[in-house]
Parts: structure tokens; C-alpha cells; sequence
């Protein structure tokens, strides 16, 4: 790929590089491949401009699949190498300015998410757009960002970058900031549409609600979301997409209320509570706010500390029912599918709680569910990185994610990222014989070039990486791990000094990497 080198010396690839080097793509741990060059913002920089302001490198990229939710099919992730996330990070940023307005904001979801309660029509539309962000076009998405923005030279550096990470003229590589923008900018054209025939909707990322009178009028606005979504060359989700009657919105809504609040006045020992407890939950599931409404305010402390306790209880509520599934009755049932909903927020509400759960609630909960491996990776190292619990022994829990988990890309990164982390916590402890194990494995039966990388360094901060291991696997790298693996062999530490030599040789990012991982 090959771009303008005027149109790189306008860009403001110094700030791009330092956000992308200090945040993380979303729901994925740092990766090590971004970790180990958090010190080479100038040579990033240096080689992003050489590769493609007149070099005309290939662009490297691989996709990593992750879970949706329970139900729902796998998510495909390009993922291409530092230097290209900061171009493409750059070049979006040059066209921000006359984008609209960002969906992913947190006021943003919180009116999206009480649109239920605040429209006044007796029917609501729920729209959700199939695979979205896969089937974006990039020939349609030019033509808005050029009309948005008028900018004809960054406009088709996008596309340009879209067409070599995604190879097709289709997509846009999910979990990035970038993307989102892109997205907001393609959606916003459907959204028109609908404004044009008369229907106020509000929109989170590729999600829609809207209102309406009748149930032909709910009707009516399917039928002309559809249409303004194959428009773009998009198709309305037939799983997700739905129509709710008011009166059972707001009958959902006050059973979930009367749940939490239930489990909350059992935390208190009351058994009627003085206010109402409202949580609000993030779009993935992620506790984002506890309050609640009473005569006399309880302090900070106790009050979170009942928060901790109600979900401690609907947890393990949760795991009773699991036990028990096929004998419950219908009713029980529709609560069990009620506490599995609020299980991602209860975790990490009781990561510090005194008791920690116990292998069988989390190793369950993963196979329920795969997308939960990052909330329990998560717990365990927040557990791991108090004094309070420095005696707790995490190994057995990781033994059963490694062996009950579906096994994504995606799942296998954070199992990695967490058995690295706590190798760091335990490096001689003989618990984690099967952890480290399989941490090794990963360098040579896994077909991902990331995951072998995060295999790597995973490997070193167990002490368990070799030359000849380390010489196979960059041989096979590609930029997209290289700086990686030289990061992963100085933390090794006795590499051979002809293998060290080598790799210290290949490129100044691969040196920017040696003397991260020796400041580790």
C-alpha cells in the first residue's frame, strides 16, 4: 500500500501513536505486540512513513474471531500491526471534525438504554443491523465521507487502508476507535432516512429504537429500516430484530427492578426496602451504575458494600439453578434466565469480595457463556493483584477455563494474557504445572499468528521459552509479531547470543522491544 507522503506529513501521527499505544482495542487485553513498543512512538512513526509513503509494503493483518453473547455466531476481528492501526487511527482523526456525533458516548447509552421509559408511544421497534460492520461498503462509506467532509485525499487513504486490512471492498476491522467513527458515519445515512419518512430514532452503534403509535405503524417502521439498511447493502437482524407492547416493557423492566432489588434488602436484612435500587448496566454488560432512591441516603461504604453482597447472592443463586435446570419449573426458569443476564456486572462487583467464587460458578459460567472469559480473566487477576488475597491459589480455576472454554482466538488471548500475568504473580510455582504446559502448546499447534506471540511471552515470564522455539516461531512471523517475539526472548533471558543477535538486528522496532522487555 502506498499513500501521499504530503498527505503522512499533514497527519498527526504523533498523538495518533500515542493513544494507540496506551489504550487497547476493545474487550481485548493489551496485546503484547502493541506492550512491548509503548517506548517507539518516533520510530513507529519513522516506519509507517518509509512503508507507505513511497515504499508500497503489503499491509499485514489477521483476523482473530471472538463470541458474541449466548446464541449469537462468532465475531471476526482484523487485526493488523501497530503502525497500520496508528495510520488508519490518523487518517480518521483528519475527518473527525465532520463526523457526527459519536454513538459509543456514555450519555449517549444511557438515553438509548431508557428510551423504553421516555417515549410516549404505545409500541416499540428494536432494530438491530446483522453482522454491521462486516458488510460495510466502502465504495457507499467514500461517497458520505467525501460529502461529509470534503476532503478528497484523506477520504481515499481510508478506503485505501480498508480495502488492503480487510482485502475486499467490504468491512471495517471491528474494536477499534477508528471503525466506530467510520460506522457512525455510515449508520448516520440510514438514520437520515428515517427522519425523512417521519420516524425519530436514536441509535447506538448499529443498534435502533424508535416508537410508534399502532402495531402497523411498528410495522411500517421495520419495514422502512429494512429498506434503508439494504439501501446501504445491509439487512436487518431477524433474531434480534422486535417489537415490544409498552405495558411489557415496562412489566420486563419492573421485574428486573423487583430482582435486584430483592437480592439488595437481603444484603440489607430488610425485608421491605425504603427506595428503589436502579442499575444500570453497560452495552456489553458491564456495571456502570448502582443507585438508589430512599428517605435517609446510606454512606458510601455500606452501601457498596450491600451492592457487593446482592450480587454475591444472585451469583450463587445462579449456580443453584444451573444445577438444577431440567427439574425447574417455568417460573423458576424465567428466573434463572433473569440472574444470568446480571452475571457479568455481578462479577465484577465482587472481585474484592472476602469469599472468592469458587472453579465450578466461573468454569460454568464460561461454557454458558464464551464471552465471559474476559470478565473472569479479569476477576482473577484483580483478585491476584491484592494483598488482601495473596494466599488464594488461581491455578485450579485456570485449568478448568483451559479445559471447559470454546477455544476462540480471542478466548485463547486473554487466557494467555492471564496465565502470563499470574506467572509473574507464582513464577515457581509447581500448582500451575498444567498452565504452563499448556501455555507452551499454544507456540506450536495454534494456526494464529497473535495467539502464538502472546504463546511467547507468556512462555518467557514462565521461564519456559528456548532458541530453538523462539528461531521457529520468527521465522513464521511476519512485522505483525516480530517486535513481539524479540520482546518475549529478552524477558526469556537465555536465548542463545547468536538468536539474540539476530533479531536484534531486524529493524529498530524489534530494538525498541529488547529495551521495553529489559525495563520490564
Amino acid at each position: 500500500m502506498e499513500l501521499d507522503r504530503n498527505l503522512l506529513q499533514k497527519l498527526n501521527l504523533s498523538e495518533s501513536a500515542e493513544k494507540e499505544l496506551n489504550g487497547t482495542l476493545d474487550r481485548f487485553p493489551p496485546l503484547i505486540i502493541d506492550r512491548c513498543l509503548t517506548r517507539a512512538k518516533g520510530e513507529l512513526i519513522n516506519t509507517l512513513t518509509a512503508d507507505f509513503g513511497g515504499g508500497g509494503r503489503p499491509v499485514n493483518a489477521e483476523t482473530i474471531t471472538m463470541p458474541r453473547r449466548v446464541g449469537h455466531g462468532p465475531r471476526p476481528t482484523r487485526v493488523a500491526t501497530t503502525a497500520v492501526r496508528v495510520l488508519y487511527r490518523a487518517l480518521v482523526s483528519s475527518l473527525e471534525p465532520t463526523l457526527p456525533d459519536e454513538s459509543r458516548r456514555s450519555e449517549n447509552w444511557d438515553r438509548f438504554h431508557h428510551f423504553d421509559e421516555e417515549h410516549d408511544k404505545n409500541y416499540l421497534v428494536h432494530a438491530d443491523i446483522a453482522a454491521c460492520y462486516e458488510y460495510i461498503d466502502h465504495g457507499h462509506l467514500q461517497d458520505e465521507l467525501l460529502t461529509q467532509s470534503m476532503n478528497l485525499d484523506s477520504t481515499r487513504a481510508v478506503t485505501k487502508i480498508l480495502n488492503e486490512v480487510m482485502g475486499s471492498n467490504r468491512g471495517l476491522p471491528q474494536m477499534h476507535w477508528a471503525s466506530d467513527r467510520l460506522g457512525d458515519a455510515y449508520l448516520d445515512i440510514l438514520v437520515r432516512y428515517l427522519r425523512r419518512h417521519g420516524i425519530e430514532a436514536i441509535r447506538y452503534v448499529d443498534d435502533i429504537k424508535a416508537g410508534a403509535d399502532s402495531w402497523d405503524g411498528a410495522l411500517q417502521v421495520v419495514e422502512l429500516t429494512a429498506e434503508a439498511a439494504r439501501r446501504l447493502g445491509l439487512a436487518l437482524s431477524a433474531d434480534k430484530t422486535r417489537i415490544l407492547r409498552r405495558a411489557t416493557m415496562d412489566s420486563q423492566r419492573e421485574s428486573e427492578r423487583e430482582l435486584f432489588s430483592h437480592y439488595f434488602e437481603k444484603a440489607l436484612g430488610e425485608s421491605e426496602s425504603d427506595g428503589d435500587v436502579f442499575v444500570l448496566a453497560g452495552p456489553y454488560g458491564e456495571l456502570l451504575e448502582v443507585d438508589r432512591q430512599e428517605p435517609e441516603p446510606m454512606s458510601g461504604s455500606d452501601f457498596n458494600n450491600a451492592i457487593r453482597e446482592a450480587f454475591w447472592s444472585l451469583t450463587t443463586d445462579w449456580y443453584f439453578y444451573e444445577q438444577t435446570e431440567d427439574t425447574l419449573p417455568e417460573e423458576e426458569r424465567e428466573k434463572h434466565r433473569q440472574l444470568q443476564q446480571w452475571l457479568l456486572p455481578a462479577v465484577g462487583a465482587v472481585s474484592l469480595h472476602s469469599k472468592r467464587l469458587s472453579e465450578n460458578v466461573l468454569s460454568q459460567w464460561a461454557f454458558k457463556d464464551p464471552s465471559a472469559i474476559r470478565s473472569i480473566v479479569t476477576y482473577l487477576l484483580q483478585r491476584a493483584d491484592s494483598a488482601e488475597f495473596a494466599n488464594e491459589n488461581p491455578w485450579p480455576t485456570m485449568e478448568l477455563l483451559l479445559n471447559k472454554s470454546r477455544r476462540s482466538p480471542w478466548s485463547l488471548i486473554w487466557l494467555l494474557h492471564g496465565a502470563g500475568r499470574l506467572a509473574l504473580k507464582y513464577p515457581s510455582d509447581e500448582r500451575a504445572k498444567k498452565v504452563r504446559k499448556w501455555t507452551q502448546d499454544q507456540m506450536f499447534d495454534n494456526m494464529y499468528e497473535i495467539v502464538r506471540a502472546e504463546a511467547a511471552w507468556a512462555s518467557a515470564c514462565f521461564g519456559n521459552l528456548t532458541s530453538s522455539v523462539l528461531t521457529r516461531l520468527y521465522r513464521d512471523a511476519s512485522p505483525l509479531t516480530q517486535a513481539a517475539l524479540a520482546a518475549a526472548m529478552t524477558r526469556q533471558g537465555t536465548i542463545e547470543n547468536a538468536v539474540r543477535k539476530a533479531v536484534h538486528g531486524d529493524g529498530p522496532l524489534n530494538r525498541k522491544a529488547i529495551e521495553w522487555a529489559e525495563g520490564f
